[in-house]
């Protein structure tokens, strides 16, 4: 039996006749304890004096008796710091006895000839707040007792990119904007068509630009756009040509259907802020740790993260550059590029991003090649040049489920430049993909087929 004999702020002070007595610092509780199954006289004043007692229910459940005791209060255990809160089904929301769990694994790790550890981020209730600096040193204290290096999981939220929530609160500037369009079939000659541009679903959308077509080639058709009263396109009214015409009209939007609330990856100022609601704040409160117990942060698998796309038949993810419904990765940076790639005249070549067509597969090419390279400088590049300016290691892996490190969605489209920005660099395949002994072939698991 491990004891958990390192609290100042906690005992169980006596029990009897299927209840216990505790001390919580300087709070008296009385709680049922089934294990208790002597019957002691019960002699400590604290018993008739507890500060609150709580009483089983017949039919089940059952409430607090108090008399005086705080909403909530305060116990430390080591460095650590707890918000104890009485609950109605008897908790506190602490269980003291895993204190001898807490210092068993941090000394199993040790002990494993493990020598470098991962802090996982994301369940701490305070990240980047007063409770998470507190617990950091703590953990840093128990990793230099035991000669341990540590790593520090960089956001707040699963995927990396959340920016500790900041991005909710950013200017419509830095937030994650998208490339879409809509087709519109238009049987001609007609004179003062007009195709409606406001979506009443979307209240980010913008119109981009438009490209008329026949037979799959560019045709120049002149067009005029009526602003509502509020001075956003309202309309586009243009004259069809004879024959059938089809205007792809794009848009782009902060809308999407994964992780609205992320950094838009391809923009320099938008992967910032990650920068300045984690990065910076762990070298405000911790930098004198950098280089010596903090060897650097950790991302967990960043992408787009514009959708999660679905899987077909062949265990492979759809989101890949020509899809038809995809939102693409946009940013001014990117459309500059694609223009100097391009000229002036590529919008008629863009409605090719999303169809399959050899005779778009250039304009698919320089679009992948940009979008791709602006993830590399904007997001993996800026975090490792960070870290690395200031005496720690960028590291992380990206998502590899599908082929998605290849492709669009939750990916980031291009692997080697994905990670080319850090000091070590890994994929995520713990799950599923490998199985011992298969080598080739298809296999089905709880959430689809693998290749």
């Amino acid at each position: 039996m491990w004891i958990a004999d390192g609290w100042k702020d906690y005992e169980v002070i006596d029990c009897s006749g299927g209840e216990k007595l505790e001390r919580w610092d300087k709070q008296y509780l009385v709680r049922p304890d089934p294990q208790a199954i002597w019957e002691t006289p019960r002699r400590l004043p604290e018993w008739k004096r507890a500060n609150a007692r709580y009483l089983r229910s017949q039919t089940g459940g059952g409430h607090w008796e108090k008399k005086a005791l705080p909403e909530s209060w305060q116990v430390h255990y080591k460095d650590l710091t707890f918000q104890v809160k009485p609950m109605n089904f008897k908790h506190t929301g602490l269980f003291p006895e895993q204190a001898a769990n807490w210092d068993f694994m941090m000394e199993k790790i040790a002990g494993a000839d493990i020598h470098e550890v991962c802090l996982e981020s994301r369940p701490h209730p305070d990240f980047c707040g007063e409770g998470w600096w507190r617990d950091l040193r703590f953990v840093i204290d128990e990793c230099k007792q035991l000669g341990l290096k540590l790593w520090i999981l960089d956001d707040a939220h699963f995927p990396t990119g959340f920016a500790n929530g900041a991005v909710k609160e950013a200017v419509p500037e830095l937030r994650k904007i998208v490339l879409t369009h809509r087709t519109f079939d238009i049987v001609g000659s007609t004179s003062a068509a007009s195709i409606a541009l406001a979506n009443m679903l979307d209240k980010t959308e913008r119109f981009h630009g438009v490209t008329f077509m026949q037979d799959g080639s560019p045709v120049d058709v002149a067009y005029r756009v009526i602003d509502d009263a509020d001075g956003n396109p309202s309309r586009l009214v243009f004259d069809a040509p004879a024959g059938l015409t089809q205007a792809c009209v794009m848009f782009t939007s902060g809308k999407t259907s994964y992780n609205e609330d992320y950094i838009n990856m391809v923009d320099r100022a938008s992967v910032a802020q990650l920068i300045d609601a984690v990065y910076e704040p762990h070298f405000e409160h911790l930098g004198d740790e950098f280089g010596k117990t903090i060897l650097g942060f950790f991302s967990d698998e960043p992408g787009f993260a514009n959708e999660k796309g679905t899987t077909g038949p062949d265990g492979i993810s759809d989101t890949l550059i020509g899809k038809a419904t995809a939102p693409l990765p946009w940013s001014a940076e990117l459309e500059r590029r694609l223009r100097a790639a391009l000229g002036e005249r590529y919008l008629a070549e863009l409605p090719h991003l999303w169809d399959r067509e050899p005779a778009g597969a250039h304009v698919r090419h320089v679009y992948m090649d940009i979008a791709s390279t602006l993830y590399k400088e904007c997001f993996c590049d800026q975090l490792g040049d960070w870290c690395r300016a200031r005496g720690v290691q960028y590291i992380g892996h990206v998502i590899e489920d599908k082929d998605c490190h290849a492709r669009l969605g939750v990916g980031a489209g291009h692997y080697f430049r994905a990670v080319g920005g850090q000091d070590m660099a890994g994929v995520d395949i713990v799950i599923n993909q490998l199985v011992p002994g298969m080598d080739r072939g298809l296999h089905s698991y709880g959430r689809g087929v693998w290749d």
